[in-house]
């Protein structure tokens, strides 16, 4: 496989440029890769639009004949959520506000936050419609890279994963949209960490249908069980050793595991160990604690299973 890593910012950033080269991807595209004559944003709300990164992933893609596994992290979406003056503009001049506006008067569509009434109500106002303005540009960019999948005939051929790794969590914006008042412990909140999640291509959805009357799945999941699911969707074994979470479809309670709160949870248990419960949602039978426990453990030896092979057999070279 041919295979590139796309994202605007800095290859230092959460030591990426040496984390995914490591991974196996044999093309990096940071920020100055793609937009070598300009000065990388500031944390100001004016961060590149993702439908001109869209526009240089094309420009990257099919560097040979090879099939191609691209991963684009986005950025248009993220936070802070502030209004930035020139992307304000932009939107404006995009006609993204004035088709949320339309939207709105049409019955189309409802701001997740249309009831909320207090102080600082205009200013949150506004930082919704900034970041549904986002999301329409990032539509956009997702739009020409189909646009160039088509192009090559490849379309059809493609599976497209998108997830969102956290939600809106900057100033608790996603307190606001949940109307959720407990900002004391809202790390036990678990409906606060839900973030879309979905695989689409087209043959794949039809076939799956034929024998399921919903193509959604509900349970708690986590982008660890990304790679799993896509290997069961193929039809392709795996070691699971290699493999933090576990398929979509596996009826396993899945446990999710927070690698930046280094902690353990279900919707209905939250652990900061593994093995101490911290948080309890409702009745949990014996049986569904000592499961709880046993898959927290697994997760354990995988971390240690896949640290030690990486860090003894996936070292960097040396200049």
């Amino acid at each position: 496989y041919e295979t590139a890593y796309f994202h605007d910012n800095y290859p230092v950033f959460y030591s990426r440029g040496e984390i995914y080269s490591m991974l196996g991807f044999e093309h990096l595209y940071f920020h100055d890769d793609l937009y070598p004559d300009e000065a990388r944003w500031e944390w100001d709300g004016n961060l590149t639009l993702d439908s001109l990164t869209a526009e240089k992933i094309v420009e990257n893609m099919f560097v040979t004949d090879d099939p191609f596994y691209y991963f684009w992290t986005t950025l248009l979406t993220h936070g802070p959520y502030d209004e930035g003056d020139l992307n304000r503009q932009k939107f404006i001049d995009l006609g993204y506000y004035a088709q949320i506006d339309q939207a709105e008067a049409n019955g189309d569509w409802v701001s997740p936050i249309a009831s909320y009434q207090e102080s600082d109500a205009d200013v949150i106002h506004q930082k919704m419609k900034y970041y549904q303005a986002a999301m329409m540009d990032f539509d956009k960019g997702l739009g020409l890279i189909m646009d160039a999948l088509k192009a090559q005939d490849e379309y059809d051929n493609t599976l497209f994963v998108i997830y969102g790794d956290h939600t809106a969590y900057y100033e608790k914006f996603n307190h606001i949209v949940l109307d959720n008042d407990n900002i004391d412990e809202p790390y036990y909140e678990m409906e606060l960490y839900t973030t879309l999640g979905l695989l689409y291509n087209q043959k794949l959805t039809d076939t799956y249908l034929l024998s399921n009357n919903s193509n959604r799945i509900s349970k708690v999941s986590s982008p660890y069980m990304i790679v799993p699911t896509v290997l069961d969707l193929l039809g392709h074994s795996y070691n699971q050793n290699f493999m933090i979470g576990d398929s979509l479809f596996n009826k396993l309670e899945h446990v999710f595991y927070s690698h930046k709160l280094t902690t353990f949870f279900t919707d209905r248990l939250y652990s900061d160990n593994g093995y101490d419960i911290v948080f309890q949602k409702g009745i949990v039978s014996d049986t569904y604690l000592e499961e709880f426990t046993y898959q927290s453990n697994r997760i354990i030896e995988k971390l240690q299973w896949i640290n030690d092979y990486y860090i003894y057999t996936r070292k960097p070279k040396a200049n």
